[in-house]
């Protein structure tokens, strides 16, 4: 299965655009993704594998986290973060199916009750 990368994520309350960045931007500025805060936007290196993509697509997913979070670490220290969890998250996201679906189902639970009790 080839899909194509979301071209949007929701993290919180905010609705963030994806795109692919071209390879000769990457190249140029050093990087395989990157998260703007201000523009609301992940850019993800269109040169990279598929799987690399994924993983700096989540990594990118992670700082965005951080930053509505308001997590309050140096940039170092949640680069250091981001870069440690994003391929274990990665890697358990992907081997653990069921425990997605699961944790999908249970937040989608709660918010029907809460709509429910809300109409």
């Amino acid at each position: 299965m080839n899909n194509p990368m979301p071209r949007h994520v929701l993290v919180g309350y905010a609705p963030i655009a994806v795109r692919e960045m071209p390879g000769d931007e990457a190249v140029a500025r050093d990087l395989n993704g990157y998260w703007n805060y201000e523009e609301s936007l992940i850019e993800v290196a269109e040169n990279i594998s598929p799987q690399v993509k994924a993983e700096v697509l989540l990594h990118e997913i992670l700082h965005a986290c951080c930053t509505f979070g308001n997590v309050g670490l140096s940039d170092e220290d949640e680069e250091r973060a981001v870069q440690g969890i994003s391929p274990v998250l990665l890697d358990v996201l992907c081997n653990n199916p069921k425990v997605l679906d699961w944790l999908k189902e249970q937040i989608n639970n709660r918010r029907n009750e809460v709509l429910d009790d809300w109409w």
